[in-house]
């Protein structure tokens, strides 16, 4: 009869510790548990591992260690649901050392690790990139007679793809069928993407023909995913074929399909067709995002279409999307190419203005370079000045556009005095630069101080171009310094740059 009574009790006690651990009150399930041993209740494994659980899906896996000992240090034998709740639990918050070591007292202790703390192991070390660990695991889980199932291989593949491991990724690939795995849309997605970041271009063709004929449907991120791929490749035709292929499978094109065929065509000047392909996207009731406007923008002020571009800045602003630094950066740049420095002022507070952005030292960079070009030196330094009052210090481009416009102006004083800013910043002169400044230097006279900038670029590791050779040299024969000019072209010849 006491050994019912026994009986009945410890089946209540595990009852609400079965309900409290239901109801995420793993604190309240301990305490039942402390009680049920101070009554002389003997708990079986499972209310310890009940009280374990109901920690570890807290997070709080200090608590379920302590658990863990207590169960120990009583003299009961954990079994595997005990230690797949820790190595899942540690593995989960990211404690991957604690975790790996639990699994090897598991081993240690007799007990043969299951398939799944295998998996949660395997997953979490992938997901940390800690990806030869993780293939290592695997292969031991594979001797240990587990197979391992797809979600298990997504997560190893895609580890290895994000750790640039791709080759190791598609043996990986390759072991599924032997698995009875058969891989799927995200498996063949993500080999794909590893592939196409890699520069693998031929490959993923290759994957994505396989894909197809092992009666797999790629979905639109398969689709988008080569897209990118053929044109970051410049490889804009193919890219063409592609996105028509994708519409004749009957798969509809979303923002981000649009956006990568659009700004690839920009980046390769076809910009009638981008913008075909724009008018197409609205036409599908596809809305444009940030990014589609801004390349679009971008892509017309190259082509010095300004009007065209400030027109798609209006209706990106109607469409309730804020242009970034990068839209008003590419509209100035627009301004400043064709000389409306007014237009491209008024952005610029506008910008720093009513649309709250900080503008940028590529902002700054372009205005200074707009008034240089025009010969307004005043308000160039001026703006110099207020890059300084935003927290932006100039850079190497900064001083470059402001050397070429001193130079065009014959203001070569300055311009060397600026130039001497530059060197004490340990920036350099490119070949552009170099070439209005030694030009500009040789035109008033100043020859030595024009070679020694000549010198100082090319020591630098920047080769100034064939023109800036030629000005040097007819500059020293016409002051009788032959051999000099001898001197100067004997590099130029080592390099095979010729004067003309």
């Amino acid at each position: 009869m006491r050994d019912k009574n026994i009986a009945a009790n410890v089946f209540t006690y595990s009852s609400i510790i079965k309900s409290l651990v239901k109801e995420a009150k793993p604190e309240e399930s301990y305490k039942v548990l402390e009680e049920m041993m101070a009554a002389g209740c003997n708990p079986d494994v499972f209310a310890f591992n009940g009280v374990m659980q109901g920690f570890a899906r807290s997070n709080n896996m200090e608590k379920a260690r302590e658990v863990y000992q207590h169960m120990v240090e009583s003299g009961y034998k954990p079994d595997n649901v005990s230690y797949h709740i820790l190595i899942h639990g540690l593995a989960k918050i990211g404690k991957l050392d604690e975790s790996l070591k639990i699994l090897s007292e598991m081993v240690m202790r007799g007990q043969t690790p299951s398939m799944q703390a295998y998996s949660s192991l395997v997953r979490a070390l992938a997901k940390a990139r800690r990806v030869d660990h993780a293939s290592s695991l695997f292969d031991e889980m594979i001797r240990g007679g587990h197979h391992p199932d797809r979600l298990m291989f997504y997560e190893l593949i895609l580890g290895l793809c994000q750790a640039g491991k791709v080759k190791d990724a598609s043996e990986r690939f390759k072991q599924m069928p032997k698995h009875g795995c058969q891989p799927n849309v995200p498996v063949y997605n993500v080999l794909l993407h590893g592939l196409c970041s890699s520069g693998q271009l031929e490959q993923a063709n290759t994957l994505f023909a396989e894909m197809k004929s092992h009666s797999c449907s790629p979905d639109v991120v398969t689709y988008n995913t080569l897209l990118d791929a053929v044109c970051k490749a410049r490889r804009v035709e193919e890219g063409c074929k592609l996105f028509e292929a994708m519409r004749a499978a009957g798969y509809v094109p979303n923002v981000i399909t649009f956006s990568t065929l659009i700004h690839g065509l920009c980046r390769t000047g076809e910009l009638e067709k981008a913008l075909e392909v724009f008018g197409s996207m609205l036409e599908a009731g596809c809305k444009p995002n940030k990014y589609t406007y801004t390349t679009l923008i971008s892509g017309l002020c190259r082509a010095e279409k300004v009007i065209q571009a400030r027109e798609l800045f209006e209706k990106m602003t109607q469409a309730c999307i804020p242009p970034d630094a990068v839209a008003y950066n590419s509209l100035i740049a627009g301004y400043c190419k064709r000389g409306s420095m007014d237009e491209a002022e008024k952005l610029y507070r506008e910008m720093s203005g009513g649309a709250g952005l900080q503008p940028t030292i590529v902002t700054f960079n372009t205005l200074i370079d707009g008034f240089c070009k025009l010969g307004k030196l005043g308000r160039a330094n001026e703006l110099v000045a207020e890059m300084g009052t935003k927290g932006l210090a100039a850079d190497s481009c900064t001083y470059r556009i402001l050397i070429a416009g001193l130079s065009r102006a014959t203001k070569l004083d300055e311009a060397l005095e600026v130039y001497k800013q530059m060197r004490e910043k340990k920036f350099l002169l490119d070949p552009v630069s170099c070439v209005s400044f030694v030009g500009g230097l040789c035109k008033t006279g100043n020859i030595d101080q024009a070679y020694a900038v000549f010198e100082a670029t090319r020591k630098s590791g920047a080769v100034p171009n064939p023109e800036t050779f030629r000005i040097l040299s007819e500059s020293l024969i016409k002051l009788g310094r032959v051999e000099d000019a001898q001197k100067l072209m004997e590099p130029a010849k080592a390099r095979d740059i010729t004067a003309q």
